[in-house]
């Protein structure tokens, strides 16, 4: 066995853990033994170096052991899923493409665009939602094995392995991912009978336009790929699976994900985002005034006066209370080349420098550094001045 294929000794005893099985004492040094607390007949034992001759086969055995704990049948999905489990715990945010009959392939751009979008979305929709100044580095999310049925690609999204608890609790991506695709099943059923009234109903299901631009824009959206290679394609959908793991013992509606159907996206016209990102803005009552401040952004786009879009979620690490539009003043090449490597994979970023924002109106930030840069200031009270 290659050595990056074993599972330590340690996740297997978390694992075994989570589900509740009981470690007991034994007498060779080697091993440790887990029984079934429904059944003393039932038990396994677990070799405590990796490098132990027949670690191996109790790493296969206590992998189907752990399926027959959960519950799961021994198919290759779940194998694969429980593996990734036990090297890092995981939730996966799936893509799904149905061809045509006729069809056994799916165009490179389309297979490539549906996991991109559907990963930013997410992406900013947690940094937005969530108020623990918490964002997922690209870092966090790895591409997984395609599955049987059409083509379904799944993308982990790596988690931070939760302590064992008296209570179940699910879990803050849990909790996101589940919101995430309810808001975006909402967005399919929006009508559009107008732009003002298309625009009302997204503010009111609190939808970003960013989210919106990524599902239904004219340019470089799910749904301008979808309907370019109308032809080819069936249908597009997205969902999400959890970690049988860490969701153990959680309720039903907590552990399964609704699948949302994007068969029927069609983009919308430029008016309607247009007019969307206008009530935005407007509704937006943000009124500051800071200097030298460090400002935490999403990086939304590049325009050709040589500026940068942003979202602001956090100043000087307080997150702000509704995070808002903003723009920086005309950037330098080699600031707006770092603005576009953000952009493109979607990081945060923090700037220094200083903001301005009133009252439904854009932000405004002059750049001073950028996160990778050094700053030599510290921060003050006494620079902030609210506006009135």
């Amino acid at each position: 066995m290659k050595n990056k294929n074993i599972i330590p000794y340690s996740k297997f005893v978390d694992a075994f853990e989570k589900i509740g099985w009981k470690q007991q004492g034994s007498g060779d040094a080697r091993y440790s033994i887990f029984v079934d607390p429904n059944s003393s007949d039932i038990w396994t034992r677990i070799p405590k170096s990796g490098k132990d001759q027949e670690y191996e086969f109790y790493q296969k055995k206590n992998t189907l052991l752990l399926l027959y704990a959960l519950n799961l049948s021994e198919t290759r999905e779940n194998i694969l899923d429980l593996n990734s489990q036990l090297k890092n715990y995981n939730y996966k945010l799936i893509s799904r493409i149905l061809t045509k009959s006729n069809q056994d392939v799916v165009p490179y751009e389309l297979a490539n665009l549906v996991p991109e979008k559907n990963i930013d979305a997410f992406r900013y929709f947690y940094r937005t939602k969530t108020k623990k100044n918490k964002a997922i580095p690209i870092e966090k999310f790895e591409l997984n094995h395609t599955e049987v049925g059409s083509f379904v690609i799944p993308v982990s999204i790596k988690v931070d392995e939760a302590p064992n608890t008296l209570v179940p609790v699910q879990s803050d991506m849990s909790i996101q991912l589940h919101r995430y695709l309810d808001a975006i099943k909402n967005l399919t059923s929006i009508p559009r009978k107008s732009s003002l009234d298309f625009a009302e109903r997204v503010m009111a299901d609190e939808i970003d336009s960013k989210i919106v631009k990524d599902f239904y824009g004219a340019d470089n959206s799910i749904a301008k790929y979808k309907a370019k290679y109308e032809d080819r394609i069936d249908g597009i959908s997205i969902g999400s699976r959890g970690s049988a793991l860490l969701d153990y013992e959680l309720p039903e509606d907590e552990k399964k994900f609704i699948e949302v159907d994007l068969g029927n996206v069609q983009p919308v016209d430029e008016e309607y985002i247009a007019v969307l990102e206008d009530k935005e803005i407007k509704a937006n009552d943000s009124t500051l005034e800071m200097f030298g401040a460090k400002v935490d952004v999403l990086v939304e786009g590049l325009d050709n006066t040589g500026r940068a879009k942003f979202t602001v979620v956090s100043i000087d690490g307080h997150e702000v209370s509704k995070p808002f539009k903003a723009a920086s003043v005309k950037l330098s090449k080699a600031k707006l080349d770092k603005f576009a490597a953000y952009f493109i994979n979607g990081n945060a970023i923090s700037v220094v420098g200083d903001i301005e924002k009133a009252k439904g109106k854009v932000g405004q930030i002059i750049i001073d550094t950028l996160e990778d840069e050094n700053r030599d200031k510290t921060d003050s009270d006494d620079n902030r001045i609210p506006l009135m």
